[in-house]
């Protein structure tokens, strides 16, 4: 009982500390994040899939009739209004969270909780985004706006994203997202464009488009039974931290390790370099 007593000190201490999203700190980034993730945009993934079970539910095959990609009947009445620019709520905005919008579908809740994580837990601080869920909310924003016909809203967010976080690990995905609304809107060279150069492989034959990626763990001791664990990741251009260590670390690897770290053809490239 004692334990769970400091446990819970420690939690309420962490949250006043920790919770502002002006103070670009270590403890804010890992709050704001984690609370993104694991409460306000998890409801709003679960409403989202409760909406996609609903669709295919309802949908049934006819082999008679040309079978779309997805089950989502497409009305020319839900295009008109979606390119209508007072139909827009904008990226993440729009939503009075005292006064809540009459909710009629599981995705209208997906995309007023994406709103609430975006205004409640983003951290732009010096026009940099350091909340790295936020981009997860945008992209269940776009989602959201794409079930009910919204095309052009939720191109709006898929774009920002793509402008905003170009190395997330969701832009592939938020790109074939984009290209779908634009089909849906029949605007399919554009669409075409955008996957034919997600098809192009990166270029991996100069030094500047090479990053070098640094996790530290650590550890703090709470009290003799509870301990604090911590994970950073950082990530620079390999030029501004280049050592001769780092090749002679990597030449040392097994092939199994190099397949698993996706770095053989890394490790050509940087032994026919002169560095």
């Amino acid at each position: 009982m004692h334990i769970i007593k400091k446990i819970a000190i420690f939690c309420f201490l962490l949250t006043i500390v920790s919770c502002s999203t002006k103070k670009d700190a270590f403890l804010n980034r890992k709050y704001n994040a984690l609370t993104t993730q694991y409460n306000i945009l998890y409801n709003g993934e679960v409403a989202f899939q409760q909406g996609l079970d609903e669709i295919n539910s309802q949908y049934e095959d006819d082999f008679f009739e040309l079978l779309p990609i997805e089950p989502l009947k497409f009305e020319r009445k839900s295009q008109k209004k979606s390119m209508d620019p007072s139909s827009n709520r904008g990226l993440g905005f729009g939503f009075d969270l005292d006064k809540p919008e009459e909710v009629q579908t599981p995705f209208d809740i997906a995309e007023q909780k994406a709103v609430k994580a975006i205004q409640k837990h983003s951290m732009n601080i010096n026009g940099k985004e350091k909340n790295k869920k936020i981009d997860d909310a945008y992209l269940l924003l776009g989602k959201s706006r794409y079930y009910t016909q919204r095309f052009i809203p939720a191109i709006d967010a898929y774009n920002y994203i793509i402008s905003n976080y170009p190395n997330a690990n969701l832009i592939d995905e938020t790109k074939i997202w984009r290209a779908k609304a634009h089909i849906r809107i029949d605007n399919e060279e554009l669409a075409i464009e955008t996957l034919e150069l997600m098809l192009k492989k990166p270029d991996l034959t100069t030094f500047e488009n090479l990053y070098f990626r640094v996790e530290t763990q650590t550890s703090t001791p709470i009290d003799e039974n509870t301990s604090l664990f911590l994970i950073k990741v950082e990530v620079f251009p390999l030029r501004d931290v280049w050592d001769p260590k780092i090749l002679d670390s990597i030449n040392s690897m097994s092939e199994s390790v190099l397949n698993y770290k996706g770095l053989v053809e890394i490790k050509d490239l940087l032994n026919t370099m002169k560095l």
